[in-house]
């Protein structure tokens, strides 16, 4: 219910998008969940590598017009 939470707080009834980088299974989750709500932008995903590292900021598409970011620092995966 917690990655639900955020986006119907932070949108509310006006919608909107929110950008998100999926380093793990949280990560995974929470965009899931988003998506039920607005439109949730995947800046990065770094299943390729198992999670092991993040790409670098530079290459992460970001929609600019995104009420908020999701990054989760401490995947437990």
């Amino acid at each position: 219910m917690q990655f639900s939470a955020i986006p119907l707080n932070i949108l509310g009834d006006a919608g909107g998008s929110m950008n998100y980088v999926t380093t793990g299974s949280w990560g995974e989750a929470a965009i899931k969940e988003a998506k039920k709500y607005g439109k949730a932008t995947e800046c990065a995903n770094n299943t390729k590598d198992k999670y092991w590292t993040v790409d670098d900021p530079s290459t992460w598409k970001v929609d600019p017009e995104a009420k908020y970011f999701h990054f989760c620092d401490n995947e437990t995966i």
